[in-house]
């Protein structure tokens, strides 16, 4: 976190800022709730407590605390680091970002006209990505 802000401190707005820590809190709180589990599932005194179906629900409450976690911060490190924040690219992000076309329409694109719409692809990942973790949470409750 500490050498990410270090390297992003001058290439960023500070108001973005926030979105870099909020990607950071998630991604280690559900790095250490995946390596949680990983380990009780290698325990076979727990995996004896828990049953079949705890240990499958665990599995999955797992598999999509990771899926979740890398879908919604890596979505929000892309938008930052592409100068994408709703406001355009900072004079910060010029010098990064010089063959980035960021129009106002719905054509935004990374590549020139007609390229992928890579806004338009990653701004609907963060809440899948949250909504992934938090469902995560939700099976792991059920156990």
């Amino acid at each position: 976190c500490a050498s990410g802000m270090d390297f992003l401190k001058h290439r960023i707005r500070p108001e973005k800022r926030a979105a870099y820590f909020s990607a950071v809190h998630y991604q280690l709180l559900h790095a250490v709730a995946a390596f949680t589990a990983s380990v009780a599932l290698r325990s076979p005194t727990t995996c004896e407590a828990l049953g079949q179906k705890g240990v499958t629900r665990l599995r999955i409450a797992k598999n999509m605390w990771l899926t979740g976690s890398f879908v919604f911060s890596g979505s929000i490190y892309a938008l930052i680091l592409m100068g994408f924040d709703g406001h355009g690219p900072s004079p910060a992000d010029d010098a990064a970002t010089e063959e980035v076309t960021v129009k106002a329409s719905s054509s935004t694109s990374v590549w020139g006209s007609g390229g992928v719409d890579v806004q338009g692809i990653l701004r609907p990942l963060t809440p899948i990505g949250g909504t992934t973790m938090g469902f995560g949470w939700l099976v792991a409750a059920l156990i």
